[in-house]
């Protein structure tokens, strides 16, 4: 999926790059913007997959495991991992339970990071999230915390 028909060549020399050179992987071009990575190593392949989010000319790459017909399975490829900041938390709110209550508006959280940094960059949770990427993104987006506690 893309405003822009990702190049087979540059999206193979990025990606075996990227992921640090599996051995024996093989990629095909099935249509434009649909490539199929054959990774026989099952570590790499493990690597790789949960790895992402992972980007070609700035545009997503959406990685699944291999299935028939997933080709054509639009739904296949909408959603996506997205690392989401939450800003200006109370001090006492810097939990990962904190992180998990609030990414419950997206459909799955995979990981809370909480930044170990002094002064205000120190305020503010990350949330490892998979997004639907068929509907728009929200940017600044405020959410209501009354009656959220951290236990």
């Amino acid at each position: 999926m893309g405003e822009k028909v990702a190049n087979f060549t540059g999206v193979k020399n990025l990606e075996v790059a990227a992921w640090r050179y599996p051995r024996k992987m093989t990629v095909m071009e099935l249509g434009p913007n649909l490539f199929q990575f054959n990774i026989p190593n099952p570590d790499d392949k493990e690597r790789i997959i949960e790895g992402g989010p992972w980007m070609i000319d700035s545009q997503m790459l959406l990685l699944n495991r291999w299935s028939e017909g997933i080709e054509e399975n639009y739904g296949a490829f909408v959603t996506a991992p997205l690392w989401v900041q939450i800003w200006n938390l109370l001090v006492h709110w810097l939990t990962k339970e904190v992180g998990r209550k609030i990414g419950a508006v997206f459909k799955e959280v995979k990981e809370v990071l909480i930044p170990q940094t002094k002064g205000k960059e120190g305020r503010h949770l990350k949330i490892l999230d998979l997004t639907d990427l068929s509907k728009p993104l929200l940017r600044g987006t405020m959410l209501e915390l009354t009656g959220l506690s951290n236990g």
